[in-house]
């Protein structure tokens, strides 16, 4: 960039000469300055405030630590030149109007070329009309909703399996192993909480589980005893529980143990993080089955382990599958734009994601190599136990759905 500085000049006109040369003279010096202070722009939309805020914090980190790896070793190489990440993080809320407008900002004014995020299915859902819209990838390594990736919004991908995906196997495990002949559901309102519901009532009945009552809760609700108390009623062998925030996870299961439940409680991948036993207790959570996230599944790999001493010396505590989901949407990403070798390509860069080789590009990932044609992944998943104090895979399934 070269800038011209007029003034005044004398008769001879030596002052003006002497001002443009000290303009082009200070133009070189800040050219190579200015072609090396290019960055790539990526954005990131989580709940920082809310409900969700607490478990979105997980991925949040695995996200930034992502960043300042890559950072550290030069950035992303783009025609012959490496270029460091900026990371442009908005805060959600976990609500999809807060989420759109976040979305827009980082598209518009700040000309992102790839994001990551949201964590609410809802969130995503209405997000995606807006990259979309603008040919921006957007790639989700938490919401679950069945629907986010499809057809219709090839700028969508996903690294997480859908609830539908955690669903299929978890349930082949409770109805071969666990004698239950009928469950209660209890599920947040939200996108999430709904799609997890419609699954589990076609898929329960199917395997000769009845379900006796569904009961529903509000975001930032503290008080479940009125649902709680119906559920209970119908003497149910078990109930599900479906949430978002860690909080609410935690207090449907004091206040079940309140009203005397003496059945098994199964629970949604919300509940897969040791921030469970630090806010409940073991004994809270003790016996408590879980749908098997993928990371519970892989965590002794070698390279996962050592990932994991990592993040506990970056951030002083223990990552989960929640922060490497996190890291994994900027590993995949950097990769696609390092591939595509451009920040202005948005079709190269899409096409990039569809051809990733995920078991060689995402840390821990165990599953099909490669997206699918609408972008989503497909892991090998199971089930988990709660047994004393730790998380132990008691199913692990022996393909992606």
């Amino acid at each position: 960039m070269f800038m011209v500085f007029r003034g005044r000049e004398n008769k001879s006109g030596k002052n003006g000469w002497m001002i443009l040369c000290a303009g082009l003279v200070l133009a070189l010096v800040l050219l190579p300055w200015a072609a090396s202070a290019q960055t790539v722009k990526i954005g990131a939309v989580y709940p920082l405030s809310g409900g969700v805020a607490e478990a979105s914090s997980w991925v949040v980190e695995g996200v930034k630590m992502a960043v300042d790896e890559i950072n550290n070793k030069g950035g992303i190489p783009i025609q012959g030149k490496n270029q460091k990440i900026e990371l442009v993080l908005y805060d959600s809320k976990c609500d999809p109007t807060t989420g759109v407008s976040a979305v827009e900002k980082m598209v518009n004014r700040d000309k992102v070329i790839a994001i990551t995020g949201d964590y609410c299915s809802s969130a995503v859902l209405a997000e995606r009309e807006v990259s979309g819209r603008a040919k921006v990838v957007q790639v989700t390594p938490i919401a679950v909703h069945p629907n986010i990736t499809s057809p219709d919004y090839p700028y969508m991908f996903r690294i997480v399996n859908t609830i539908n995906m955690y669903a299929k196997p978890f349930v082949e495990y409770v109805s071969a192993k666990l004698s239950i002949k009928n469950i209660a559901l209890m599920a947040i309102t939200d996108d999430y909480g709904r799609s997890a519901v419609n699954i589990y009532s076609d898929l329960y009945p199917k395997n000769n589980i009845k379900i006796t009552a569904t009961e529903w809760f509000k975001h930032g609700d503290k008080d479940f005893y009125t649902q709680l108390t119906k559920l209970v009623s119908t003497k149910p062998d078990a109930i599900y529980i479906v949430t978002d925030e860690d909080s609410q996870n935690i207090g449907i299961l004091k206040q079940l143990k309140e009203l005397g439940f003496k059945g098994k409680i199964l629970g949604c991948s919300t509940y897969a993080t040791d921030n469970m036993i630090k806010l409940g207790g073991k004994e809270l959570l003790e016996g408590m089955y879980l749908e098997g996230v993928p990371f519970e599944l892989n965590k002794e790999k070698p390279e996962v382990q050592e990932w994991l001493k990592g993040y506990a010396r970056k951030f002083g505590r223990n990552g989960n599958g929640f922060s490497l989901w996190g890291y994994q949407s900027i590993q995949v990403l950097s990769d696609a734009i390092q591939r595509a070798n451009s920040l202005t390509d948005k079709e190269k860069i899409r096409e990039a994601m569809k051809s990733t080789q995920l078991t060689k590009v995402l840390l821990g990932y165990n599953g099909e190599p490669k997206f699918d044609a609408v972008g989503q992944v497909h892991p090998y998943l199971g089930a988990l136990q709660y047994k004393n104090g730790k998380r132990v895979a008691v199913y692990v399934s022996t393909k992606a759905d």
